[in-house]
Protein backbone atom coordinates (compact mmCIF):
# COMPACT_ATOMS: atom_id res chain seq x y z
CA UNK A 1 0.00 0.00 0.00
CA UNK A 2 1.46 3.34 -1.02
CA UNK A 3 0.01 5.24 1.95
CA UNK A 4 1.48 4.75 5.39
CA UNK A 5 -1.34 4.24 7.89
CA UNK A 6 0.43 6.19 10.65
CA UNK A 7 1.07 9.20 8.46
CA UNK A 8 -2.47 9.19 7.10
CA UNK A 9 -4.15 8.96 10.52
CA UNK A 10 -1.60 11.02 12.47
CA UNK A 11 -3.24 14.36 11.73
CA UNK A 12 -6.61 13.79 10.13
CA UNK A 13 -7.75 17.34 10.96
CA UNK A 14 -6.95 18.46 7.41
CA UNK A 15 -9.38 15.90 5.96
CA UNK A 16 -12.97 16.91 5.17
CA UNK A 17 -15.52 15.68 7.69
CA UNK A 18 -16.88 12.28 6.70
CA UNK A 19 -20.47 13.44 7.17
CA UNK A 20 -19.88 16.28 4.71
CA UNK A 21 -18.31 13.94 2.15
CA UNK A 22 -21.22 11.49 2.54
CA UNK A 23 -23.70 14.35 2.14
CA UNK A 24 -21.96 15.61 -1.02
CA UNK A 25 -21.91 12.05 -2.38
CA UNK A 26 -25.66 11.70 -1.87
CA UNK A 27 -26.35 15.12 -3.41
CA UNK A 28 -24.35 14.22 -6.51
CA UNK A 29 -26.10 10.86 -6.72
CA UNK A 30 -29.55 12.46 -6.50
CA UNK A 31 -28.74 15.10 -9.14
CA UNK A 32 -27.40 12.37 -11.43
CA UNK A 33 -30.57 10.33 -10.98
CA UNK A 34 -32.69 13.36 -11.89
CA UNK A 35 -30.60 14.10 -14.99
CA UNK A 36 -30.80 10.45 -16.05
CA UNK A 37 -34.59 10.54 -15.78
CA UNK A 38 -34.50 13.58 -18.09
CA UNK A 39 -32.31 11.69 -20.58
CA UNK A 40 -29.29 13.91 -19.99
CA UNK A 41 -26.66 11.26 -19.23
CA UNK A 42 -24.34 12.68 -21.89
CA UNK A 43 -24.44 16.26 -20.60
CA UNK A 44 -21.36 17.97 -19.19
CA UNK A 45 -23.16 18.44 -15.88
CA UNK A 46 -23.88 14.72 -15.57
CA UNK A 47 -20.27 13.85 -16.38
CA UNK A 48 -18.96 16.38 -13.85
CA UNK A 49 -21.27 14.96 -11.20
CA UNK A 50 -20.02 11.46 -12.04
CA UNK A 51 -16.44 12.60 -11.51
CA UNK A 52 -17.37 14.23 -8.20
CA UNK A 53 -19.28 11.16 -7.07
CA UNK A 54 -16.31 8.90 -7.83
CA UNK A 55 -14.01 11.25 -5.92
CA UNK A 56 -16.30 11.22 -2.88
CA UNK A 57 -16.59 7.43 -3.11
CA UNK A 58 -12.80 7.14 -3.17
CA UNK A 59 -12.44 9.42 -0.15
CA UNK A 60 -15.01 7.41 1.83
CA UNK A 61 -13.20 4.19 0.91
CA UNK A 62 -9.88 5.58 2.12
CA UNK A 63 -11.48 6.74 5.38
CA UNK A 64 -12.79 3.21 5.90
CA UNK A 65 -9.45 1.56 5.02
CA UNK A 66 -7.58 3.71 7.52
CA UNK A 67 -10.16 3.34 10.27
CA UNK A 68 -11.45 6.90 10.23
CA UNK A 69 -15.07 5.74 9.81
CA UNK A 70 -17.01 2.63 10.77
Amino acid sequence: NYLNREVFTQDASYLPDTAEVQKDYEIAENKMRRLKEEGKEKSATYRQLMGNKLQYQNMLSLYKIYGLVD
